[in-house]
């Protein structure tokens, strides 16, 4: 992996990827698993920086001025973890912010996220707009307990024989609301799951949302570099 650019490192909620952005492009991803606690995380981090001019951060979770309040699957509550980290990160965000800046290249829209967990995010004209946790919404009542504490959310179904109605539910309701034109499916599982989720996704918009809804459903196109190169991209444009 070259020295030069700009490092970039994307927590997950099983594993951490990092990566060299040179022009917007990242030539290697590098994986290990995530550490378990957070002063394993914290060091861990350190480890993936040193040596670094320029890094930039992203978690999955709630992400508030710089200090992670929640994340599902990962150690950190109300945790500002860029204060514990030595050099600090210049850019700190959510994981799929960073994805959707790198999906969208300017752009305008929808990235829906499915991996480790179930969420989405809406760019216009580059921009990303708050919202998205489509993975919390309720699918079924009467349904598989979720990590967040409730019954029956999106998120809940990955691993049931229904997941594909879950996601499918879950992406009309966002199509509904943001109406984003294109409509892009990234993360580790929809990578596995290639064009039968493509197909599935589609056709389940197509037939809950009303007649002469335009929109483009296709996989994410920078896979595993997208949340990379959008760390670079918003720390280019933060200058």
């Amino acid at each position: 992996m070259p020295a030069e650019g700009f490092l970039a490192v994307d927590v997950g909620g099983s594993s951490v990827k990092s990566g060299f952005v040179v022009d917007g492009r990242v030539d290697e991803v590098a994986r290990e698993p995530v550490a378990t606690d957070l002063d394993g995380l914290v060091a861990q981090l350190e480890r993936l920086a040193a040596g670094a001019d320029q890094w930039g951060l992203c978690v999955p979770g709630l992400v508030e001025d710089g200090t992670v309040r929640y994340a599902a699957n990962l150690p950190l509550r109300d945790t500002p973890l860029p204060e514990l980290l030595a050099p600090r990160p210049r850019v700190f965000v959510n994981d799929l912010v960073a994805a959707t800046v790198g999906e969208a290249a300017g752009g305008t829209l929808a990235l829906l996220q499915i991996g480790t967990g179930i969420a989405a995010r809406l760019a216009v004209d580059g921009r990303v707009l708050p919202g998205g946790e489509i993975g919390h919404l309720r699918f079924r009542d009467d349904g598989p307990l979720c990590s967040c504490g409730n019954r029956g959310c999106v998120e809940a179904y990955l691993r049931a024989d229904d997941a594909l109605d879950a996601i499918g539910f879950a992406a009309a309701a966002l199509v509904a609301a943001w109406d984003p034109g294109t409509l892009r499916l990234g993360g580790g599982v929809a990578a596995d799951w290639g064009e039968t989720l493509v197909a599935s996704v589609r056709k389940s918009v197509n037939d809950r949302v009303l007649p002469g809804t335009v929109i483009k459903v296709e996989p994410a196109g920078l896979g595993d570099a997208a949340a990379l190169v959008g760390l670079a991209e918003l720390a280019r444009s933060a200058r």
